[in-house]
């Protein structure tokens, strides 16, 4: 089990395996949900998506988007613009040192 990948899990949902395509279902509705609480706590006007849940692709997303539109207070939903991370796999490494610069400089 510890040899299971997201991608791997991609590539069996994408050849037809129904155990990788619930997997993905459930993904996407936590995804989804995770959005709109974003949304409706913070009210931004960008998501940036990236790492390996953007390479995933639509048929992750476009569920999660969709859950999130279910969600969200409309108003704000409507305001959001998902987009690709800028800096790919190196989001979370930049995030954390721009987040330890912040706090050392204050």
């Amino acid at each position: 089990m510890e040899n299971v990948t997201a991608e791997i899990i991609h590539k069996a949902a994408e050849a037809g395996d129904e155990t990788a395509r619930e997997l993905l279902s459930k993904t996407s509705r936590y995804l989804g949900t995770g959005f709109a609480n974003l949304i409706n706590l913070f009210n931004p006007d960008v998501i940036a998506v990236g790492g390996g849940v953007a390479n995933m692709g639509d048929m992750l997303l476009l569920p999660a988007y969709e859950v999130a539109g279910q969600r969200a207070f409309q108003p704000s939903f409507n305001a959001v613009r998902f987009a690709p991370a800028a800096l790919g796999r190196n989001n979370g490494v930049v995030g954390a040192a721009a987040f330890a610069f912040q706090q050392l400089a204050a």
